[in-house]
């Protein structure tokens, strides 16, 4: 028995050395652990201090590398090496464990074995202190930083494990079921969200349900840029294209441009549009116009992911995509927005 730790990185130096040190510091969990990175074609110093960790032996770590773009694609390049672990963890390069994290998942693991999925705690840790207005005009911190305070411990929708903190059994992997190359980050600013709700949803579609513990918990490194107005409303652009793109995957033909035409939609990006564009004009910066702004900016978003979606082809399948025929029952994540990255 075993656990398999991955995680990707781009360009992910910043916090990559916080990172690493927590990983150094984790207390043994019962059985024997290896940590897997995969270096997402980054540019800055993070695979100099991949190969400087690396050598060092603290953690010990193996080190992969993707030249190709894409947050899931990289999981996918370092897949077939870890089937053969109980379970395996991810996270991410901007997600501190606790030095118990570890060993509360695997705790969980064999206490929950009817559960194929498990998900532990993430909280935001700000690296400077967050502007007040965060708190003021009640951001969403759920969709902006993938925080969980609003979860409880015990069985949860699959859809609300996200990837700093996610385990799955390595009996739901040896199924086949991989990560999809199409959705997630990429690298480009604009990317749509959802990766991981993707992926649990086919889970759950296949009968693999999720347990959620408070107990295994990581911190979500917020860093300032992250505390801007201008970055959270690009959240909510992304989080509206991945939702409606995970929605147009399960549609067939017809209802997808029923969907692109449906007068409801049109009014909703035209209504929130003009009254965040007349906010902008009139009101100071208050709880009402970000609550526009942020509206005008999730619809936005939805109508770029009402594109058509892609044809998945056999070079697509081999960047990690395993899709499910247009029309098949949409799961929970498709009736609603989209969180996590």
């Amino acid at each position: 028995m075993s656990i398999a730790v991955l995680l990707s990185t781009r360009n992910g130096a910043r916090t990559l050395s916080a990172v690493l040190a927590a990983h150094a510091a984790l207390r043994p969990a019962a059985v024997p652990h290896r940590l897997i990175i995969v270096d997402n074609g980054s540019t800055d110093a993070t695979p100099a201090l991949l190969a400087e960790v690396a050598a060092a032996g603290r953690p010990a770590v193996e080190v992969l590398r993707e030249e190709l773009p894409g947050k899931n694609r990289a999981l996918n390049r370092a897949l077939p090496l870890v089937l053969d672990a109980e379970l395996v963890v991810f996270t991410d390069d901007d997600a501190v464990p606790e030095p118990d994290w570890l060993q509360r998942l695997w705790n969980e693991a064999q206490l929950r074995r009817g559960y194929g999925i498990l998900g532990g705690a993430i909280l935001p840790r700000w690296m400077v202190p967050p502007p007040s207005w965060i708190q003021e005009w009640r951001v969403p911190l759920d969709i902006c930083y993938a925080a969980t305070a609003t979860h409880r411990e015990g069985q949860i929708d699959p859809t609300k494990v996200w990837g700093p903190n996610m385990g799955v059994r390595g009996a739901v992997l040896r199924e086949g079921h991989r990560f999809d190359a199409s959705i997630g980050p990429d690298g480009s600013p604009t990317y749509p969200m959802g990766s991981e709700i993707e992926f649990t949803s086919r889970l759950a579609r296949a009968g693999h349900r999720a347990w959620y513990t408070p107990h295994a918990v990581v911190h979500h490194l917020v860093r300032p840029e992250q505390m801007t107005e201008e970055w959270v409303l690009q959240r909510a652009f992304r989080c509206g294209r991945g939702a409606a793109q995970l929605r147009a995957r399960m549609l067939t033909p017809h209802g997808l441009r029923r969907a692109r035409l449906a007068p409801g939609l049109w009014l909703r990006v035209a209504g929130y549009g003009a009254g965040a564009a007349l906010a902008r004009h009139v009101l100071p910066p208050s709880r009402l116009r970000f609550w526009l702004e942020w509206q005008s900016s999730l619809m936005r978003g939805k109508v770029v992911g009402l594109r058509p979606p892609p044809v998945a082809t056999a070079a697509a399948a081999a960047g990690g995509s395993v899709l499910e025929p247009s029309g098949a029952a949409a799961g929970p994540a498709h009736a609603r927005t989209a969180a996590g990255t």
